[in-house]
Formats: C-alpha cells, sequence, structure tokens
C-alpha cells in the first residue's frame, strides 16, 4: 500500500513539474509551437490554415519537431503538401542534431501515443516492427517512456509486442526528456517510414508487404495466443452457450460520437449478420457499451454490452474469429494481428485496402461530387490525395459528399467474404477482381517512388461502380 501511494505521489509530483517548468526543456523555436498551440486551445485561433500560416512554421525544413508537428496537422487539411512535408524527417532530424548535438541521442525512440490513448494507434506500431525486425534487420529494441504501464492501452494486447520494445516506466524522464524523445524519434505518429523516407501509413505498409514476401525466416510477424489465453476466452465463451467446435465473426461496427464519416449505421449490418446465421455460424459484434443494442435473435451475441466484454476477451475473440467484419476503427486491424482475414466495409480513407491482402475484401463508402452530383471518377477515387482524405472537414472543403454502404451491400459482401474464406468464392467473383486490380495498376498515377501492389479483393458492389 506505501509502494502504492509513493508510486502515485512521484507520478504526479513529476507531472506538476512538467506543467510548471517542461516548456524549458524545448529550445527556443519549439516553445513558439507551444505557445500557439495553448493559443489555439484557448480558442484566440479559428482555423487550422489560421494556425499553420503562422511564420513558426517556416522552419519545419529545418527542425525536426516543428516539421513533425506541423505535418500532423497538414495532413488534416493536406495530405499532399503534409507528405512533402514529412517524407525527409531522417535527414532534417540528422542535420538538426549535428547543429545541436546536447539533445542527440543514440537511441530510437517512439512515440508513446503508440501503446497509449486509441487502441489503434497500434497498427503503426505493428506495421513498423515488422520494418524494423525483417527488413532493416536491426538487432536492438526502440524505446518508449512511459510514466505508468497503466497508461498503456489493452495489456493484453501490448504483451505480444513487449518482447520487441525496450519499454522504460519513468515518471521523471516521461516528463523530462519529452524534447528529447521529440527530436530523436522514429515519426510513426505522423507517417510511415520506408527506406529512409516517410510516406502516409496505407502506402508504406503497402511497400513493406511486398518487402515481405521476399523475407523467408520472419523476426516480427504475427501473434498466437496463449493456452492460457484461449482456455480462458473459450471458458467465457461457454457462458454464454458458445462451444469450442462453433464457428463465429466478429462485427465491429464504429457508432461513436462525433466524426460521422468513420462512423456507419449497425442496424444496416443486421442483414448480413443472418447471413452468417442462416449458414449456421454465431455472430459476436464486438466493441464496448456501443450507441445501438440488436435485438435479440438466435446466435447474435452483442459481446459490446455483456458481462464478459473485457480486454482479454477483445483481444481473444480478434484472435480466434473465421474473419471480421470491420469498419473504420481501431479494433479492425487487430484481427490481422493474428492472421485473422477482414471484411473492411463503408471504410475512409480509400487507401486502406492498400494493407490488405488476398484473403481479405473491401467495400469503401461512396463519394459524390456535390458540383456535378456524381460518384467520383475512378483516378481520383483510388487516387493520392483524395484517398488519404480522413477528416470531416476535408470532405466538406473538397465538396464531397459520403454514402455509406446499404444494407443489401453489406450483405452481399458478408456473402462474398463467407465464399472467399470458408466457402468457394465464384469464377465471376475471381474473375472480376482480376480485372479490377489490373485497372488500379495500369490506370492509377504513380503517386510515390516505389510501385502499389493491389492484391486484397474488391466486393462486387463496388467493382461494378467502375469496371
Amino acid at each position: 500500500m506505501i509502494k502504492i501511494f509513493i508510486k502515485k505521489f512521484v507520478i504526479i509530483f513529476y507531472n506538476l513539474q512538467n506543467i510548471i517548468f517542461g516548456r524549458l526543456q524545448y529550445d527556443r523555436p519549439s516553445r513558439r509551437v507551444l505557445d500557439l498551440d495553448k493559443q489555439r486551445n484557448l480558442n484566440t485561433i479559428n482555423t487550422v490554415e489560421i494556425f499553420l500560416n503562422n511564420s513558426t512554421f517556416k522552419l519545419s525544413n529545418q527542425h525536426p519537431y516543428i516539421n513533425a508537428f506541423y505535418s500532423k496537422e497538414l495532413f488534416e487539411i493536406s495530405p499532399l503538401k503534409a507528405f512533402n512535408e514529412i517524407k525527409n524527417f531522417e535527414t532534417i532530424k540528422l542535420e538538426w542534431s549535428k547543429k545541436n548535438p546536447k539533445f542527440k541521442t543514440n537511441f530510437d525512440y517512439l512515440p508513446f501515443e503508440k501503446i497509449a490513448g486509441a487502441i489503434g494507434n497500434y497498427s503503426e506500431l505493428f506495421n513498423y516492427l515488422k520494418y524494423r525486425f525483417n527488413i532493416e534487420n536491426k538487432k536492438t529494441k526502440p524505446k518508449i517512456i512511459v510514466a505508468d504501464k497503466k497508461q498503456i492501452t489493452n495489456q493484453h494486447l501490448f504483451k505480444h509486442f513487449e518482447n520487441y520494445i525496450d519499454l522504460i516506466e519513468n515518471p521523471k524522464d516521461f516528463n523530462q526528456k519529452k524534447f528529447i524523445v521529440e527530436v530523436n524519434k522514429m515519426a510513426i505518429d505522423v507517417a510511415s517510414i520506408f527506406n529512409g523516407k516517410y510516406y502516409p501509413h496505407p502506402f508504406a505498409a503497402n511497400f513493406v508487404n511486398q518487402k515481405l514476401k521476399k523475407v523467408r525466416n520472419k523476426t516480427f510477424h504475427q501473434f498466437r495466443l496463449s493456452v492460457d489465453d484461449l482456455e480462458y476466452g473459450f471458458k467465457n465463451l461457454e457462458k454464454v452457450g458458445i462451444n469450442k467446435k462453433d464457428w463465429y465473426v466478429l462485427f465491429h461496427i464504429r457508432d461513436g460520437k462525433g466524426d460521422e464519416c468513420r462512423n456507419s449505421k449497425p442496424e444496416t449490418y443486421l442483414r448480413a449478420m443472418k447471413n452468417i446465421i442462416d449458414k449456421g455460424g454465431w455472430v459476436i459484434r464486438v466493441g464496448r457499451h456501443e450507441k445501438f443494442r440488436f435485438p435479440k435473435i438466435d446466435r447474435l451475441f452483442d459481446y459490446s454490452f455483456s458481462e464478459i466484454a473485457n480486454d482479454r476477451m477483445d483481444i481473444f475473440l480478434a484472435a480466434t474469429c473465421k474473419f471480421c467484419v470491420g469498419t473504420s476503427s481501431g479494433y479492425a486491424p487487430i484481427p490481422k494481428y493474428f492472421g485473422k482475414p477482414l471484411l473492411l466495409t463503408n471504410c475512409l480513407p480509400v487507401a486502406a485496402y492498400l494493407e490488405l491482402n488476398n484473403r481479405d475484401i473491401f467495400l469503401p463508402k461512396k463519394l459524390i461530387d456535390k458540383k456535378t452530383k456524381r460518384k467520383v471518377n475512378f483516378e481520383n477515387y483510388f487516387g493520392f490525395p483524395i484517398n488519404y482524405f480522413t477528416r470531416p472537414n476535408i470532405f466538406i472543403k473538397n465538396e464531397l459528399e459520403i454514402i455509406n454502404n446499404s444494407q443489401e451491400d453489406l450483405e452481399k459482401a458478408v456473402d462474398e467474404m463467407f465464399n472467399l474464406n470458408i466457402g468457394n468464392p465464384s469464377s465471376q467473383f475471381l474473375n472480376k477482381n482480376n480485372l479490377f486490380r489490373k485497372k488500379l495498376k495500369d490506370d492509377l498515377e504513380k503517386d510515390f517512388d516505389f510501385p502499389l501492389e493491389h492484391e486484397c479483393n474488391f466486393s462486387e458492389t463496388l467493382i461494378n461502380q467502375y469496371l
């Protein structure tokens, strides 16, 4: 009890110290950015555009902290400009450290946020570790500093990462080395690295996955559950009537507050769920304390409102499902960490398909050009930068209307997913996908230094719009 009290006291002490004196660890240009950000939080700066027009950000091409900060903000309004800012982060970091050797370290730090906050933050960490250990073949572990291990999001997911990370639990370092971390970090909170340059996350993941096909013995790859985790999970499922011999499909349907461009309507998935039930499977709706409650239907388990819902079960279900039906949410990538297929529906950004493989299917939201009242054409819809639009404001600014998948579209996609991974896909589905992937390869411009590989499958609903 005394140890716990002392630990809490130490954490509070260094947090307060950081609030009062923390800005002193930053250099003068970085302090100006901190002051600007404070003004914005006090609502004295109205828009992102006004905020980013400040002359301080002219140092972006010379200062790693300013470059990463500026680029992250810029991705919200202009992915193309943001990419051009962040792509040379490693060079900027190296040149700046030569002029400022007192801030230089020999360690690779990773942003604390990659294991804290939203569970989706793990996605960029997973892709980075695949790159670091399998392609760069580095032997050293990157460092992450936390004040308290309790800050880590879902300890049961993190344990699969911890052998590949040098985790430092130190409230003093967490608060007093913030600037050191920022100017020595791998900037995976902004973009992802490949061959020394940074690219938007799904593009870099695509490049990495192409390279990984040629790597025989992978150091960091798919995760596996322990025997204890398996026993724990199956025992909990038995409490709700799901036995070991039963198979199930997960549905994670984002319907949180705000950010409607990533939200979906859970009720539109009901027909798709019944499709799985009619085939003899269980449907498990994952998530936590969602807004919409599904009606009581035999073999439809609304886990998100159940007594067995917890972090450990979240990971167990992701690792043991037949496949997952996901949306633009942080949970969607987790089954793929365990090698499970993913049907990604109602998804934005469109570029998310670049991270999928040949066992996955993609069905994004439709984009309508408000000026022409027509769907966005093929080259723009699948091309950069529109395919990396993520926030509501950028769609509004570019006069794009977002249309969700219909009930019929979702039911068809789930049927296609079942046939692809459990049954037998139709020759029509396979042939159309071959033609569509060829169209992606032939018609899209080369936006970056490396060619993209279009490996995943697309629902015929989408294919028929453009083929």
